[in-house]
């Protein structure tokens, strides 16, 4: 039986008008072959993990586990072979993808109820929405078990986003590290790190929000629409209708309807 596994990140445009959280959907054995794929090429280069946004900065400098080896024009070469060979071994083990954009102002769309109910942070918000896509994507392809849910280990306010999954999924959702620590003897779950690409070109899409027209992708993101899924984007309008939904849920879990009866 197939189990389903979603490794989710999350990340922030740099005004921090939005936040995002993104990922990928796939089986846990597909994930462990991820893992020794996505191991290996790092090791080719002499890396221990991988982090989008300290790969778009060594060009100029040093960072994170890009080394001064990696700096400059000459190296471009270099630099480009890696990322596609990661979005390859992406695309080969992921089956769907998953990417949740909040304004950062949207929570003022719910009522004080909702919020202290149901979202009261926008990491709990976009987890519910992550899970709704993910569960609509599952029944649609007929996998009997719902996916377990794996976040990066440390996220701020991870209370309300446990408290979130909790509650839709009926389970305690799984936080992982996104990197190895020899020294704690913690393996990474190194699905994460390619959730990190996918959650750095959502960010990076919401620099053109604002353009109707000629919106030019990413490499990076041209390569991830291969699989399939969309990026959901949470509208004042889209919220107001959560909003009621939520509302209605939350009076029938304090009303609950009595036992039908036959006249």
């Amino acid at each position: 039986m197939v189990m389903l596994t979603t490794a989710l990140d999350c990340s922030q445009d740099k005004g921090k008008q939005f936040f995002i959280m993104a990922g990928f959907a796939s089986s846990a054995e597909r994930w462990s072959e991820f893992d020794r794929a996505w191991r290996k090429r790092l090791g080719e280069d002499g890396l221990v993990y991988f982090h989008m946004y300290s790969f778009t900065q060594c060009i100029h400098r040093a960072v994170g586990p890009f080394d001064e080896t990696w700096i400059g024009k000459e190296n471009e070469p270099r630099r480009r072979a890696l990322l596609v060979d990661l979005l390859d071994i992406v695309s080969e083990h992921a089956w769907h993808k998953v990417a949740c954009v909040l304004p950062t102002n949207s929570l003022r769309f719910f009522s004080d109820d909702t919020r202290k109910t149901f979202v009261p942070t926008l990491i709990a918000t976009a987890g519910r929405l992550i899970w709704s896509d993910i569960e609509a994507w599952r029944k649609r392809e007929r996998f009997p078990k719902p996916s377990r849910m794996v976040f990066e280990d440390g996220d701020d306010e991870k209370g309300s986003l446990i408290d979130a999954m909790k509650e839709v999924t009926g389970r305690t959702p799984s936080f992982e590290a996104k990197k190895d620590d020899p020294a704690k003897d913690i393996e990474a779950f190194t699905p994460l790190q390619g959730a990190d690409i996918l959650a750095y070109e959502t960010q990076k899409l919401t620099q053109k929000f604002d353009q109707r027209f000629d919106i030019k992708l990413r490499f990076p993101y041209h390569q991830l629409e291969k699989i399939s899924g969309d990026i959901r984007v949470l509208r004042p309008d889209g919220a107001k209708l959560m909003d009621e939904f939520l509302r209605v849920v939350n009076y029938f879990d304090k009303n609950p309807l009595g036992s039908a009866t036959v006249q």
